[in-house]
């Protein structure tokens, strides 16, 4: 049964412009094949997407729309992505 609480709406305001992502998409590492069977991987720009807007908007992670995403899935590509950041800056 789903939350009538949780907002599903996915503005175009709350993600990645195109102008933008053509910036970003050739720094990123390559994709990494998932190593289990299951659903398919969530694309990197939706997850930049979640990620994005939970840091531009302050809100819960429990407050994520379900249009950015499943909220296991964008909060663990935040600490994979977290961590590559770390390493580069050092």
């Amino acid at each position: 049964m789903a939350n009538k609480d949780v907002n599903t709406d996915v503005n175009e305001s709350d993600k990645i412009p195109d102008v933008l992502w053509a910036e970003i998409e050739p720094l990123r590492p390559p994709e990494k094949a998932k190593p289990k069977a299951g659903c398919p991987r969530m694309s990197t720009r939706k997850a930049m997407d979640a990620r994005f807007y939970i840091l531009g908007t302050g809100c819960q992670w429990k407050a994520l729309p379900h249009g950015l995403g499943a909220l296991s899935t964008v909060h663990d590509r935040f600490q994979i992505s977290t961590g590559v950041l770390l390493v580069v800056g050092r």
